[in-house]
């Protein structure tokens, strides 16, 4: 995947996709967020996305169905979900959680940022 795909954050969490959205395009990616089924059926019919993340906020069923979705409108886009965070926020290294997430990013679309 090139630096021009794009990457759609899937959940329910606002804080929470505002923050990996601000990690990602602080990293150089063009980055979409979506809060509903309905919107972001509409941002992957409208823009080339190369990776669709589904954050931990995001249902089991709902999960299956952002990802169906995803690939329907468009067979290359990959799909990674991020797991529930154990031990609670209070116990979370930032700087480390930051890097995991970005590193997971990266690799899942096989492209890291120079």
């Amino acid at each position: 995947m090139s630096p021009s795909c794009s990457v759609l954050l899937f959940g329910y969490d606002e804080i929470l996709l505002y923050t990996r959205r601000e990690v990602l395009r602080h990293a150089g990616f063009n980055v979409f967020t979506a809060c509903t089924l309905e919107d972001l059926e509409i941002i992957a019919s409208s823009h080339r996305i190369g990776l669709l993340v589904i954050c931990s906020s995001v249902r089991l069923p709902d999960r299956a169905k952002a990802s169906k979705i995803a690939k329907d409108l468009n067979p290359e886009t990959r799909s990674m979900s991020l797991p529930e965070m154990s031990g609670g926020s209070l116990n979370v290294n930032h700087s480390l959680t930051t890097n995991t997430f970005l590193g997971s990013v990266q690799s899942a679309l096989n492209w890291t940022t120079r």
